[in-house]
């Protein structure tokens, strides 16, 4: 193969339906067999539209997803804030939009292979990259991608594999049959709480929870959720509302947000794996997708022998820095405040006697 891409999600599939369309033999391998559900707050922000609508599966997806029009935000204390979004996103899950977006590579000439668990890759940019899988399973290729994201370890930073993470999340779908065109985000003391519509009737309910906190409030779901979320009286509302049921809950811990690599011996990097923005911003999704549309000219050139490896790997860092740093900024910010019930209180009375004010954080947050 020209190109091996590891992860068949927003991001590789990005990558490797830009390279194939380049005219490049693209193999996308993919550890899941779809459709499979991930946990994801579901959130798709309109620059990932823009990227959706570009490798033509936008029309299926919209059609199937639920349009998002507006934002709301409340503090623990209850104070909140409503605004329309500065263009429309979609709510669909990621069951849907993974299966969807693979089916499109393979249709544009991308190998897809399910079910392989990536286990190491060795090589170089002269010789090319043995991928090898974990029952035995081996690709040869010129270049490889990764964007199998960032906890499984194998493209996590040494630094990262030292250090562990407070954050947990955790996911749960409830029936939600409104078809709601609003994206919700409720903080409480040590975490907050997205929700949102997707496709049939659902919605998707996505908590970014301290681990502290959460095993101090007994480490049960449904604990926390009596103990501590309803300390919001506007999520309590809604938990009284739609009564989740924690049982049928995906759950992930160890999480890591902000900077990544964006290469490692000689892969590079995109998605969560190159750097992971602030959940609370919704647009992870989106810059997985524009990530693969940016790397995908870049990894043209080298294959072309316009490139040497070592500056394609500098010149995707300057990319990378370029488009998604202030991103990463301005969501530490936000989470940060977020966090902070007095200045959650101050930033979103701000916003609400400034809608500019609020209406920048919300484009700055999306570059």
């Amino acid at each position: 193969m020209d190109a091996i891409v590891v992860g068949a999600g927003p991001g590789g599939c990005a990558a490797a339906w830009h390279l194939r369309r380049l005219g490049w033999q693209v193999l996308l391998v993919e550890r899941r067999h779809y459709p499979a559900d991930k946990l994801c707050g579901e959130f798709l922000s309109y620059d990932g539209l823009a990227c959706l609508e570009r490798m033509g599966t936008k029309a299926d997806l919209a059609v199937v997803g639920q349009r998002v029009d507006e934002v709301l935000i409340s503090g623990a204390d209850g104070t909140c804030w409503q605004a329309e979004l500065p263009a429309p996103g979609l709510g669909i899950s990621r069951s849907v939009m993974d299966a969807t977006l693979a089916t499109a590579c393979k249709a544009a000439g991308v190998e897809v292979v399910h079910g392989v668990q990536v286990q190491k890759v060795v090589g170089n940019w002269a010789g090319g990259f043995d991928v090898h899988g974990r029952q035995g399973e081996r690709y040869t290729g010129r270049l490889v991608v990764g964007a199998c994201g960032r906890r499984g370890g194998l493209f996590r930073s040494e630094g990262e594999q030292r250090r562990s993470s407070r954050w947990m999340a955790l996911k749960v779908q409830i029936a939600w049959s409104d078809r709601s065109r609003r994206v919700e985000l409720h903080g409480f003391p040590g975490g907050y709480a997205g929700l949102g519509a997707v496709e049939g009737g659902k919605a998707t309910l996505c908590l970014m929870v301290g681990a502290e906190a959460f095993q101090a409030a007994g480490g049960q779901a449904e604990d926390f959720a009596d103990r501590v979320m309803r300390a919001n009286p506007l999520l309590a509302e809604r938990l009284e509302r739609f009564q989740p049921d924690w049982s049928a809950m995906l759950a992930v811990a160890d999480l890591h947000f902000g900077r990544g690599q964006t290469a490692r011996d000689g892969v590079l990097l995109l998605g969560d794996a190159a750097g992971s923005i602030n959940p609370l911003c919704g647009d992870g999704m989106s810059m997985a997708l524009r990530g693969g549309e940016f790397l995908a000219p870049l990894a043209d050139r080298f294959l072309r022998g316009d490139l040497t490896g070592e500056m394609l790997v500098g010149m995707w860092e300057r990319v990378w820095q370029q488009e998604f740093k202030g991103r990463l900024r301005m969501g530490r910010w936000l989470e940060w405040a977020l966090l902070q019930p007095t200045w959650t209180s101050w930033t979103l009375k701000a916003f609400k006697a400034w809608p500019w004010l609020g209406q920048t954080a919300l484009r700055w947050s999306r570059g």
